[in-house]
């Protein structure tokens, strides 16, 4: 079921940005790029206000179990910004991260208040425990393109991490159920459908969407193809045998 918005701030015509709803689904975040301020509502789209502390043309990230806490990634400087009060205000936490890239990913894990993934592409992989105050570097990850969640493996209190992006030994989607100290490649085949939380080892097409994009992007930096070690392990682990 869709909802339109009561009313649309001008800029949503001309520069769409991307939108997110706090955990409680009562104030949505709207984005319009790096021309524009971002907005929220706290009426449900019928009136918007400015937030202008949120770093312009970046993405709106909920807290998925705290309403009040919600982030943003400013890849122009490497700063997370973080808000305490549902997106009014949003301050400058952890500084120095990777800038200049805009196909970083922030997210949020399920299930758990300030706890935040960040994907940084070539620039490694990174995790926060305190709601962006600090990250720490995913020391086994060499390069993180895209990542996901999923059910958690029996008897684990925490969801299992995909991620499509490098270690050591190969590129491929990679699966941790230990909070990302155990990538392992995930060699099943892929389900048809997308990430069910509900099921452990379901993924999203979005993970072999990024791998694909990250090989494109590769073979074109370097004018030839992954080399024949990657290739297979990227056929294998994001088709099936």
């Amino acid at each position: 079921m869709h909802t339109l918005f009561k009313t649309q701030r001008d800029p949503a015509r001309s520069a769409p940005g991307p939108i997110a709803t706090n955990a409680d689904a009562s104030v949505p975040l709207w984005s319009f790029g790096t021309a524009s301020p971002a907005h929220r509502s706290i009426d449900n789209g019928a009136t918007w206000t400015e937030i202008p502390t949120f770093p312009k043309g970046a993405a709106p990230v909920a807290d998925l179990l705290d309403p009040t806490r919600c982030y943003a990634f400013d890849t122009t400087t490497g700063t997370l910004f973080a808000s305490a009060d549902s997106g009014q205000t949003f301050t400058a936490r952890a500084t120095g991260l990777s800038s200049g890239d805009t196909e970083f990913q922030l997210v949020a894990a399920p299930g758990r208040s300030g706890d935040l993934w960040l994907s940084l592409k070539g620039n490694g992989f990174y995790r926060s425990t305190d709601g962006g105050a600090t990250f720490t570097e995913v020391g086994s990850c060499h390069a993180s393109h895209t990542l996901g969640f999923g059910k958690a493996a029996r008897g684990a209190s925490y969801p299992a991490l995909y991620m499509a992006g490098a270690t050591d030994t190969i590129t491929a989607v990679h699966r941790s159920e230990r909070r990302g100290e155990d990538l392992d490649t995930d060699q099943r085949r892929p389900s048809p459908v997308g990430l069910d939380r509900s099921r452990h080892h379901r993924r999203s097409p979005r993970l072999r969407a990024g791998l694909h994009r990250h090989q494109r992007n590769a073979a074109r930096s370097t004018g030839s193809p992954p080399d024949a070690r990657q290739r297979s392990g990227v056929v294998l682990t994001v088709h099936g045998a």
